[in-house]
């Protein structure tokens, strides 16, 4: 309690979702300095780092000298007994002038204090029932059906406790109840308001002074003491406090030209007519914001021109409240909760990774099995001692941050309204995009001419599709829908870019044994080009680069002759979607078949073993290899001849379906980015 009434328990301390908030307060600060606010985007960082800096390693210092804490202390069952037993006794209340410091009054003095103030001639008792006094309360508001109707319950009375005048001030708490939003209403009237009628008084003030020579200080507020004292004249040398008691309770609010509602008039006057005298716009709009009003964008009126409504189309982590989600989501897409670690399985696939090192670099895969254990294994005991370290430090988690409850309700909230995707060219940064919008964005890009719908039921559409492939006995039956649309947030162009996902669905299966008969073909057109290449550059003195592909910049880089003194790139805009997949020499399909014949050229050359045999491994992992001719099909094995391959291509090809809802559409124009021969 000495800590006072905003202490936060140790347990719940996130240093992140502290520095995020801390940050954001250093800016607001520095908005409010002159000096700081000139300064660039890099300055101010650099101003505010060592403050954020000292502040993290404090945070630090402290959660590691609490970390054996393994429950709250406010948790625990022998201090959970004595809050019980403390607050049915007494009201916890603010001090006043110290609202960090509780107070500890006798609930039933308080209780004779609060009935004897309404007995006091400032209220009178309603005859009315509760209920109907509600009733009549919401009829008369009836007409603002944009008003939210919050709160079932009226305000009530709250004490504060001021100490050094051993008294009480009573307040009226309007939040939650059925008058909250009339209040908010007329709260934000009445400001939007004041900077009218302070340029009102202004302009009075110097008509004023330029007709009497006396400046009048039309506008009596002011915002706080600073503004008070630099208000004084130079001549004043005491200035003397006094306090008012009741103040605001001695305000009249009857129809006098002294009251409340004669001073709103000539308030709202004032500011009509300092508007009127400017603009024909003399009436005021009030717009209910929602959650997501500052995360509004213009980009879905940019790719929907017809669209009525703004969506919410972000990258920012401030599409939630919750600091400690924003936290996590920072951390990334693949983000891994702290207590879901396995150090085991961290060592496996880090070794793993060695493994794979090792076979790039020529000096480490030349060494013996032995030698390559003593390699790597300085790198896996490193690994291991800083995985421990860190488990140990946060051992007390008893539950994943992920899962607290609070946690779920606002991933869920989040979820329902967006959909979350990665971002291209920073595939780890999650974007936020309205599901309304998505799915509007969806439909009009199926409805474009490169998709037709499908009049056959979904049902029907599968059945034909697995009669197609039944003499493939080992093919696994996976998925039971089609693949469906997805799209990655492409920022930097203000757009989307749509793969259709074939993964886990009834195409899945084809689309992969078709990736697996080309990729495996791939080094046997590799070589024919090399050979090609070689006899060319004999024959002619010409060396072409038959084989096309680059499998990265470094390799282009590379290939580019000494006297290239400008590279220049271009962005080639729906470029898989314009490979034509008709029948024609240009077509996707006359492209595989001559890939497939360089191949097969090029393979019975060297050996009689001229056909394609894929295994399923006890994880339907397809494994091809060569085999020879006129082997019958097993429950584990499918053999391809040259002819045989190609059908694959032609029936992914043909099958480029596309699921949304209930409704089927095929893909006419090129091969959708997803489809298992694009790579091609």
């Amino acid at each position: 309690m000495k800590l006072g009434l905003n202490h936060v328990p140790l347990k719940a301390f996130d240093i992140e979702g502290a520095l995020y908030e801390l940050g954001q307060l250093l800016d607001m600060i520095a908005d409010c300095v002159y000096d700081v606010a000139q300064l660039c985007d890099r300055k101010k960082r650099l101003v505010r780092k060592p403050a954020l800096d000292k502040a993290r390693k404090k945070m630090s210092s402290y959660w590691i000298k609490h970390r054996h804490f393994t429950a709250e202390p406010i948790d625990q069952a022998n201090m959970r007994r004595e809050i019980e037993f403390v607050t049915r006794r007494h009201l916890v209340t603010a001090t006043d002038k110290a609202a960090n410091t509780p107070a500890f009054v006798c609930v039933n003095f308080i209780r004779e204090l609060a009935l004897k103030r309404l007995s006091s001639p400032d209220f009178i008792l309603q005859h009315e029932e509760l209920g109907l006094i509600m009733v009549a309360m919401h009829a008369e508001n009836e007409h603002l059906t944009a008003l939210p109707r919050v709160g079932a319950s009226l305000p009530y009375l709250m004490a504060v406790f001021k100490a050094h005048k051993r008294s009480f001030r009573w307040i009226t708490n309007t939040s939650n109840s059925a008058v909250s939003s009339m209040a908010k209403l007329c709260a934000c009237l009445l400001a939007f308001l004041a900077p009218s009628v302070i340029d009102f008084c202004e302009e009075e003030s110097n008509w004023m002074e330029d007709e009497y020579g006396v400046r009048p200080n039309l506008w009596w507020p002011t915002s706080s003491v600073g503004e008070f004292a630099a208000s004084l004249p130079p001549n004043v040398t005491s200035v003397f406090s006094a306090d008012i008691t009741r103040c605001f309770e001695l305000i009249p609010t009857d129809t006098s030209e002294h009251s409340l509602v004669a001073a709103v008039k000539f308030f709202v006057e004032s500011a009509m007519k300092h508007r009127r005298d400017r603009s024909p716009r003399d009436s005021v709009k009030v717009t209910l914001a929602p959650r997501y009003d500052t995360l509004l964008s213009d980009i879905p009126i940019e790719l929907l021109p017809g669209s009525a409504h703004h969506h919410v189309v972000t990258t920012s982590p401030n599409i939630t409240d919750n600091c400690r989600h924003r936290a996590i989501m920072k951390l990334g897409l693949n983000h891994v909760p702290l207590k879901a670690f396995d150090i085991e399985g961290a060592l496996y696939e880090l070794g793993q990774l060695l493994d794979m090192i090792a076979d790039c670099v020529y000096d480490v895969a030349q060494l013996c099995d032995r030698k390559k254990r003593l390699v790597r294994k300085p790198a896996l005991d490193k690994a291991r001692k800083k995985m421990s370290s860190y488990w140990i430090k946060h051992r007390h988690f008893t539950a994943e941050p992920i899962d607290q409850a609070n946690m779920r309700r606002e991933i869920e909230f989040v979820t329902r309204r967006h959909l979350v995707t990665a971002t291209d060219k920073a595939a780890n940064t999650p974007a936020f995009v309205c599901v309304n919008f998505i799915r509007e964005l969806a439909l009009k890009r199926l409805s474009s001419p490169d998709f037709i719908l499908q009049h056959e039921e979904l049902g029907l559409i599968m059945v034909a599709m697995h009669a197609e492939n039944e003499h493939l006995t080992a093919l696994p039956r996976v998925g039971a829908s089609l693949p469906y649309l997805m799209a990655v947030f492409k920022a930097h162009k203000r757009s989307f870019r749509w793969i259709t996902n074939t993964s886990n669905s009834a195409v899945s299966s084809m689309a992969k044994l078709c990736a697996c008969l080309l990729a495996f073909l791939a080094p046997s057109v590799i070589d024919f080009c090399e050979e090609e290449s070689n006899w060319m550059e004999d024959e002619y003195g010409v060396r072409p680069n038959l084989w096309w592909p680059t499998s990265s910049v470094g390799e282009f880089a590379a290939s580019l002759p000494p006297n290239v003194t400008s590279v220049f790139s271009a962005d080639i805009t729906r470029c898989f979607e314009l490979i034509p997949t008709d029948t024609s020499e240009h077509g996707l399909v006359a492209a595989v078949k001559f890939f497939v014949e360089s191949a097969m050229k090029h393979r019975r050359d060297k050996s009689p073993r001229d056909s394609v045999k894929v295994t399923l491994s006890e994880s339907v992992r397809m494994i091809p290899s060569w085999a020879s001719r006129h082997l019958c099909l097993t429950d584990e094995s499918m053999f391809f001849t040259e002819k045989e391959i190609v059908p694959v291509t032609e029936w992914c090809v043909s099958h480029s379906l596309v699921q949304l809802g209930g409704e089927v559409w095929r893909h006419l124009l090129g091969i959708p980015m997803g489809l298992a021969c694009f790579p091609l």
